[in-house]
Parts: C-alpha cells; structure tokens; sequence
C-alpha cells in the first residue's frame, strides 16, 4: 500500500523531459561495470499498436529519454518501444540484463546473437512464471559479448492502462549477487516484522476478541499479501500459474487492505466521537474504496479505473490517518501517539523515496528501502498502540472491578435489611395466600361438584344403550367429550317403521356447549315426539327457528346454534331420508350394491371392492347466519341394502391435531379409516376408531369434543 502512494505521487511529480547526448553504454571490464539504463535509452510510443519490429529497427523516431530516473510512463493505455545500444570494449564476461518491474503485462525483449539474428522473448504476467527464461521476480536476461560487439536491444511494452515505469539495469554478475543479497536482506527483515505482527496480532486477538483487534489483523494480511505482490514474489512462489490472479491481485489486495485500515482507525481511534468530520470523510472513501475492489475483478478498463482510484485514495487516507491521530491525541486519547509515530515515519520513509528517484538523495540501503522500513516501523508502532490499548481495558477492568466489589458490598447490607423486611411481609402474605388457597380449593370443588352432578343429567338426557339397542340393533357410539361435559350430543327417536337418529355439534365446549345440547335435545323431542314431525327438513327448519326465536338472535346478535347431521330411517322400504347443516353423513356399502349416482362417492383405491357414499349437509348452521336467515333445509334420499353402515359425526375426530407433523386428522384419513374397517362388527369398529384416534393425538391436548355414531344397517 505504502508503494502505491510513493508510486502515485511520484507520477504526479514526473515531467517528460527528453535530451540527447552519449547513448552507446561501453563494457570495459569485468569487475564494477554496471550500468542503470535511463540517460541512454530511447523511447518511441506506438499509440495504435501498429509498429512492427522491422519498422521499429528502421524507424528514426526514437528519442533518447536523457534523464537518470527511469521511464515512468503512468497510467497509460499505448505500448512502447525501447531500445539502447552496449558496445563491448574490454570485457570478457557476459551480462545479466535485468528488467526490474515485476508488472509488465505483456514484454517482447529482442536481443541478437554472434551473427546479429534477432531472437524474441516474451514475458509477463500474462504469461505463467514459468515462461521466463530465469526463474526471477524481476524479468532477467543472460547477454552475452565478443571482444568489440555491439547490440542494439529492443524491447516492445504492452499496456492496459495500469501504472509503469520502464527501469532497466545491466549487472555484472559480482555486482548482481551483491545487490540480490542486500534486497534479501531488506526483504527478509521486513517480512520478518510482518510475521512477528501478524502473530502477535493473532494471540491478541485470540485474547480480546474486540472489533477494532480483527480489523487490525485483516489488515495486516492485507499488507502482507499486498507487499509480498507488489515485489514480485507471491506470483513467483504463491501463483505462478494464475495469471489472472497475478493481474489482479494489487488492485485487490490494495484495496482490501484500505478498509481494514479505515475500520481499524476509526475503531480504535474513535473518529466517531473525537474527530466526526474526519470520520465521515473517511466513510466516504471506505465505500469508494469497496467499489474499486468490487471493479478488481473486471477485465480492463473497468480494472484499470480501479487501480488509479486506488492510488488516488490511498494518499489522501494515510493522510487523513495522521490528521485524526493528532487530534485524538489533542482530545485526550493517549492511543492516538502510536498512530502520530507510525504514519509520520511512513510518510517520511515514502518521502525518502521519492527524492531518491529524482536524485536528491543517493541510492544506498537507506534510501533503497525506506519504504519498508516506514512500513515495518508503522506497523509495529500500531501494535505498540494496541498492547496499550489492552493495557488501558485491563486498567478500566480493574477499576470497575473495584467498583463493583464496593457496590456488591452495599447492595448486600441493603438486601440483608430488606431480607429482614421481605421476612415479615412474606409471613404475613403466606398466611393470607394460604386463607385465600382455602377459599379457592372449597369454591372449585363446588364449581367440580357441580360440573359433575351435570355431566350425570346431561348423560340421562342422552339416549341409553338398552334404548340405542332397540332402535338400531347394531351400533356403536364414540363419545369423547373435551372436557367433563359436552357440546356434542346425539339423540334417536322411532315412530311405527321410522328410526330417527342425529348427531349434533353445538356452539362451545364445556358448560356452554352442555346447555345448547340439552336445548338441543328437548327441542327435538317437542318437534318430533310431541308435534309428530317426521320429515328431516322440517324437523330441522324447526329447530332452527326455535333456536333463534329461544336465544333471541334477531335481537342481541348471538351467533350460537348448532351444526347437525339427521337422518330417518325407514325399515320397510330400505330408504334413508337425509338433512344436515354443515355436518354430512357417510355411508359405506360394497362397490356391487352401488348403483345410486346421484350421490357424492369416496373411493379407497387400495379397497376396490367397497365404496364411502358421502350424502352432503348444507352450508348453514342451525341458528342465525346473514344471508342465509330464510334458506330452507335441502333432503337426501338414499336406497340402502342389509350391510350396509351409517355415519353420523361431529367434526372434532377430523379437527384434532396429531400424527407426526402435528398437522390435523382430516376428513380423507377417516373416509379412509370407515372403508378399511367396513367389514368389522360395530364394537370392534368402535375400537378401531378409538385406537386410531388415540394413536394420532398422541401427547397433544385434545382440541374439541369428538362424536360419531356408526349403525349397521339391516
């Protein structure tokens, strides 16, 4: 990231001068005679990618470049030609030519033999690391000299708008190990800082676990792979396969270690509160910091927008940094001087840098990696600035710890007063609970008492087994009230050769569902029994009117009633006359014996041999409904056969909620259940139905009282 900014603003500070003089580099021995190419090089730029070698080698539009900075070309979109001219005097050894910027997208270098045959090598990182004929981060070639030779080296230079400068040095090989080992040496030492951080940021992130301590280690592995990136040698050890990742990496890298940068000062140094107009600046180009690293991933020239974006915000951050650090500083946050140290040596060490590319300064250790060592030097104040940060939270911890202790200590004095208090009134409280628990106990079991005595009535009024016996001959009930008593009730009466048999769900459960089934039922005793009724739709319509004539449901808007299922029953001619409201009724007869269509069948494809006639009830209940006050009750007529099974229900057995999803029992599943056992006698029926339904509610409450009456017919 540091490299970025000197780079930045060192092309800022770039002016294309160009001047002719001396141009013929001469080898003359074989011992210090190295040379950085800059003041003898020439330059000629291809703005349409047009010039081939051959017009290259004949042009005269080349310019000697004149200066002893090396080419730096910025951001630009056209490729280049270069060449410059060694000339071999007195030397006996060849030369290493070192193209010493690891970024070239695309470099051809031409380089004749003995005979003056031109050979052309290509490489870059859009080439695999491989493809280099030396093995090296930077672009090395081997030249070699007869006694008096001279070559004109061309090199072509491919760009897409990224930042280049064009640094070329010829070495003697003596000089190359000498200058390869001082780089390691830089190299291994400022890694080496990176590595002790990089831990000591994880062990104290293993330890507080704060936010401010993760931004801090993400951006140290930022740096790590940006720096490692940028000198070449994670394409060489890392990726030397991926050239895409090769192209990408410093705008991606860069730009990732931004934002942990901007999170981690503002989080440590709490621009928020301290420095909040430096803190929205600094937001600002947090998002525009994500929207180039989202613009790394696109080929040029989105990723080339990306990359001088980069290096245009990278300096205005760091600065920023230093702003709010001395602020902070000012403002009382005794963390905020690690950062003052860490981003003035940065600064100066960038500095250092660039007035050593334009002369100012001599190329020595110092000099030559004062951007390392601004860079190492920042990172470790920065960890000073987070062991002091640790240090102030244990200080904070302790204090309030002290604190707290001290406040534990008053509050348990006062809790031992108020425990004395608490004493008192929890004696006094108890005896007044339990004379209250008495009241309650004497009251519930009278309310139990008197549930029970009517639950005994309600089960008298219903119709008794020696009684259902007579009538029906073979039947069974299924009655299992949600609570002790119940809404559902199920009534039969007979006149001559007539059977009459309902079941009936009334509005509520318990005490208010007893009271309208014992209504129910005396009701239809009067119509029937009293004023000889014997049609199921007029029983019903009269039900339905002494209902809401009873419970005054024109007047006070009472919605109770009942749903009903009835049917009359007439032996000598083998006929069911049929009325419901809401509740429909079931038969189930063999496949053979039904030849009535008119009805709505229910088929069990596993039991071909049976059928589930279901006879539809109307959609109104009995009692008050809007719309429907003046609908009449609608009869089903069904011609039965000896076997045959009737049943009546309420629709608690289909509303209960069970099985392994605890979804509800449904209509289907009993359909399905009656088919299965229709060849059953009629208690064993019972059972099945009773096992079944027990089986699905398993654990779950029960949610409704549950009905249903099965009758064989003979």
């Amino acid at each position: 990231m540091q490299q970025l900014i000197a780079q930045f603003l060192f092309i800022s500070l770039c002016l294309v001068q160009n001047m002719t003089f001396g141009s013929t580099i001469q080898l003359k021995d074989d011992q210090h005679n190295s040379f950085k190419i800059s003041e003898t090089l020439f330059l000629l730029t291809d703005s349409n990618a047009s010039i081939t070698f051959e017009d290259a080698k004949k042009s005269d539009a080349f310019k000697l470049h004149g200066r002893t900075i090396a080419p730096n070309l910025g951001f630009t979109k056209h490729n280049y030609w270069f060449k410059f001219i060694i000339s071999n005097s007195g030397a006996s050894q060849g030369r290493v030519l070192e193209f010493a910027y690891p970024f070239f997208n695309q470099l051809d270098v031409y380089i004749p033999d003995g005979s003056g045959v031109y050979h052309k090598t290509t490489v870059g990182d859009h080439f695999p690391f491989s493809a280099r004929p030396i093995q090296h981060k930077n672009f090395l070639f081997d030249l070699n000299f007869k006694q008096g030779e001279t070559k004109i080296i061309y090199a072509y230079l491919h760009c897409n708008g990224e930042a280049t400068s064009f640094p070329v040095n010829i070495w003697t090989k003596h000089d190359y190990l000498n200058n390869s080992d001082e780089e390691h040496l830089a190299l291994g030492l400022y890694y080496g800082i990176i590595l002790f951080v990089f831990f000591f940021s994880a062990f104290l992130l293993f330890i507080v676990r704060e936010p401010y301590q993760r931004y801090y280690f993400l951006y140290i592995v930022g740096v790590a792979v940006f720096q490692f990136s940028l000198d070449g040698l994670a394409f060489q050890y890392l990726w030397p396969s991926n050239t895409w990742l090769a192209n990408h990496i410093i705008p991606i890298s860069g730009s990732f270690t931004l934002i942990a940068l901007i999170l981690f000062v503002s989080t440590l140094l709490k621009t928020n509160q301290l420095t909040p107009f430096i803190h929205r600046i600094l937001m600002l180009f947090l998002i525009s910091d994500c929207v180039f690293f989202t613009m790394s991933f696109f080929p040029p020239p989105i990723y080339s927008f990306a990359l001088m974006g980069i290096n245009f915000i990278a300096v205005f951050i760091n600065l920023l940094v230093l702003i709010a650090a001395v602020l902070s500083y000012l403002r009382g946050n005794g963390t905020a001087r690690y950062f003052l140290i860490a981003f003035s040596l940065l600064i100066i060490g960038i500095i250092a840098a660039l007035l050593k590319n334009f002369g100012i300064l001599p190329r020595v250790f110092l000099t030559e990696y004062s951007i390392q060592m601004g860079s190492a030097i920042e990172l470790i104040m920065l960890s000073f600035a987070l062991a002091e940060n640790l240090k102030l939270l244990k200080q904070e911890k302790e204090k309030a710890q002290a604190l707290l202790v001290a406040e534990l200590k008053e509050k348990s004095r006062l809790q031992e007063m108020a425990n004395i208090e608490l004493e008192k009134k929890v004696l006094e409280r108890t005896i007044e609970i339990q004379m209250q628990k008495e009241v309650i106990e004497e009251k519930n079991n009278d309310i139990t008492a008197s549930i029970n005595y009517a639950q005994k009535i309600q089960e008298a009024i219903l119709p008794q087994q020696d009684e259902l016996k007579s009538l029906l001959n073979e039947y069974f009930v299924f009655y299992q009230p949600r609570d002790i008593i119940s809404g559902d009730f199920y009534w039969s009466s007979r006149k001559d050769n007539l059977v009459f048999i309902a079941a009936a769900d009334c509005t509520g459960h318990g005490v208010p569902g007893a009271l309208m089934s014992m209504l129910g039922n005396s009701f239809l005793n009067e119509i029937v029994n009293e004023n000889g009724v014997y049609e199921p739709t007029d029983i019903l319509d009269q039900l339905r009117t002494k209902v809401i004539q009873t419970l005054r449901q024109k007047d006070n808007n009472s919605k109770d009633g009942m749903d009903i299922s009835l049917c009359v029953i007439d032996n000598l001619k083998k006929e069911i006359s049929f009325a419901g409201a809401y509740n429909p009724a079931y038969i189930t007869t063999k496949a053979l014996n039904h030849v009535n269509s008119e009805h709505d069948c229910y088929s069990n494809n596993n039991i071909d041999d049976r059928v589930l006639i279901t006879m539809q009830a109307d959609r109104f209940p009995v009692g008050i409904l809007e719309g429907k006050s003046n609908e009449k009750f609608t009869r089903k007529i069904y011609k039965y056969n000896h076997g045959d099974c009737l049943y009546l229900f309420s629709d608690g057995l289909a509303d209960q909620f069970g099985g392994e999803h605890g979804k509800k029992y449904r209509s289907k599943q009993l359909k399905d259940l009656l088919l299965q056992i229709f060849h059953e006698d009629m208690p064993q029926q019972r059972k099945s139905i009773s096992n079944s339904f027990l089986a699905w509610k398993g654990d779950l409450d029960q949610v409704d009282d549950v009905l249903l009456v099965g009758i064989k017919l003979q």
